[in-house]
């Protein structure tokens, strides 16, 4: 059975701890991406990066990419916007979950739907004109 979840990104924290040693061994983050005041998900700084899971209750989404990619991933978080986080397992064997960090953009409309939304657009506008006059 297959298993998604996607969640909205509204905001982020991050939380950094400083390389023990000069060499830079034992760096650790996170990145916390938020939906309102609810978790949607959190993104491990470590390497080698883990498989992605959902957490215990399946609320929230969590990842893990290898530190250089921070940069990477504040840009994407500072300058894009309406992005969403998802998560997809097909439950395949040798096949790992994947997660997404995307545009959350509605889908565009197919020229059926958009014919029936005009027409309801014009009736209403012809309503509206009805009523002045």
């Amino acid at each position: 059975m297959t298993k998604e979840k996607t969640n909205p990104i509204s905001g982020y924290e991050l939380t950094l701890m400083p390389p023990r040693d000069a060499g830079g061994a034992g760096f650790f983050g996170w990145i916390r991406l938020a939906n309102g005041d609810q978790d949607a998900g959190y993104i491990y700084l470590i390497s080698p990066p883990v498989e992605p899971h959902l957490n215990s209750d399946a609320t929230y989404i969590v990842t893990s990419v290898d530190p250089n990619m921070l940069l990477t991933m504040l840009h994407v978080l500072q300058h894009e916007h309406m992005l969403q986080i998802r998560f997809f397992d097909a439950e395949v064997k040798g096949n790992p979950p994947s997660v997404f960090i995307e545009s959350s953009l509605p889908k565009p409309i197919n020229a059926g739907e958009r014919s029936v939304a005009r027409r309801a657009i014009l009736d209403e506008v012809a309503g509206l004109l009805d009523r002045r006059g």
